[in-house]
């Protein structure tokens, strides 16, 4: 909401339609990316944690335990499979969370360069607006 009141404070009358459009499209664009990034990371990270985590007699099954949660969730806890998929879990939200936070850095520092509006200064439009 900061940035829609950012915008229809400093926009004129006839663009904040179009302005907040923008801001519409780029939310938009935004969680795609992000979705993107973070989909890619799971899918790649997921895997390579699985093979380097695998007691050697497994790693055969390896597409197999990937793919499936139930296979996955077959082996009993303590076993070493079991131990590695649960490690295989921790490694990958762990690097996507890192990715978050860098990204995070971008929309602190855009917050941190907005211009300072005083809106109380700013003079309202009276009367019939179209």
């Amino acid at each position: 909401m900061c940035g829609e009141m950012a915008i229809m404070s400093v926009a004129e009358h006839a663009d904040i339609a179009i302005f907040l459009a923008l801001v519409a499209i780029s939310d938009c664009l935004g969680s795609a990316i992000g979705s993107a990034i973070s989909g890619g990371i799971w899918e790649n990270t997921l895997a390579e944690q699985l093979g380097l985590w695998l007691p050697n007699y497994a790693q055969g099954n390896l597409t197999e335990i990937y793919d499936s949660l139930d296979v996955q969730l077959s082996y009993p806890v303590g076993d070493p499979v079991r131990d590695a998929i649960v490690k295989a879990y921790e490694v990958t939200p762990q690097r996507m969370c890192i990715a978050g936070a860098a990204c995070f850095a971008i929309g602190f520092i855009s917050v941190a360069i907005w211009k300072d509006i005083k809106v109380k200064d700013i003079k309202q439009v009276k009367g019939t607006v179209f």
